[in-house]
């Protein structure tokens, strides 16, 4: 798959990064198969909210010591999220990533030194129209995400609801009367639902039957995201393989939710979290509760 011409720009920045990547040397560890020697591994990826971000917001002290030696080492780190960029900025920053960051659980891949958008996908619009008035009909909240290096989504009224998560996320919000106004204009990368479970298990049910190829996900049990077609985090993951010239085979990969399944079951060394679901867990080649832990196993001290 070609990549956009705007690369070329970003070519230096790549050469040395891959420099740092392969100039590691890292030592083995005795717990671990030839095949999955620490050596081989050059590039880990966090999912944030979740695996590497807690409820408050915060990332433990011990994750963060391991992940600044894996960079001293010259392993690179990168994210995969469901957030946008200007949300993801604050953690981007604090790790010091410096690959590309898969966004709005693959929709769009942005580079984190220049902001430039690498890669990207929109929803059909026909689709997006027909959820926003099921949504509206069965007493739903929608936030509707333009732009994936804004943190600002577009919501019709801020409910209580909304108002709750989008402090929860971190987020700013542009009120606006008529969304499919907006959605004539542009279509959205990612469409947010927030509600009761059963009111989103039910209109996730109704919206598959009439538009199959849509990615629709439970991320949450009080949130269902709408992704366009052929869009994930592994698809994303499979993106970067092909920018850094890293194999999947040479990539860790750690996830909480759904929308890391395949991003887990693609990577060389797929990491669940101890309170990922069942069928997330059942990707993984390891569950861990320690992020740190799981780190120091697998690169050794």
């Amino acid at each position: 798959m070609a990549w956009p011409a705007a690369l070329s720009r970003n070519r230096c920045i790549r050469r040395d990064i891959e420099h740092r990547v392969t100039s590691g040397q890292l030592p083995s560890s005795p717990n671990m198969s030839e095949s999955e020697n620490p050596q081989q591994f050059r590039l880990v990826v966090f999912d944030l909210d979740g695996t590497l971000v807690d409820e408050s917001l915060r990332m433990k002290a011990e994750d963060l010591d391991c992940i600044r030696e894996l960079r001293r080492r010259g392993v690179a780190i990168t994210l995969a999220t469901g957030r946008t960029f200007d949300s993801a900025l604050p953690y981007v920053q604090r790790l010091g990533v410096e690959l590309p960051v898969i966004l709005c659980n693959g929709a769009a891949i942005v580079h984190p030194l220049s902001g430039e958008i690498l890669y990207q996908q929109r929803l059909p619009e026909e689709p997006v129209l027909i959820l926003l008035q099921r949504a509206r009909e069965a007493d739903l909240d929608c936030l509707l995400y333009i732009d994936p290096l804004s943190g600002c989504p577009c919501v019709s009224q801020l409910t209580p609801i909304l108002a709750e998560f989008i402090l929860l996320e971190g987020l700013h919000c542009v009120e606006l009367n008529d969304l499919a106004a907006v959605v004539h204009g542009d279509q959205p990368i990612k469409i947010q639902i927030v509600g009761e479970e059963s009111g989103l298990l039910g209109l996730r049910r109704l919206a598959l039957k009439q538009f199959p190829d849509i990615n629709l996900l439970l991320t949450q049990s009080d949130y269902l995201e709408a992704m366009p077609p052929g869009v994930s985090k592994g698809a994303a993951l499979q993106k970067i393989s092909e920018y850094t010239d890293i194999p999947l085979s040479r990539m860790v990969a750690f996830g909480d939710s759904v929308n890391d399944e395949e991003l887990i079951a693609l990577a060389g060394f797929g990491v669940a979290m101890a309170d990922a679901p069942e069928q997330v867990r059942n990707a993984a080649k390891a569950t861990v509760s320690s992020i740190a832990a799981a780190l120091t196993e697998i690169f050794g001290r």
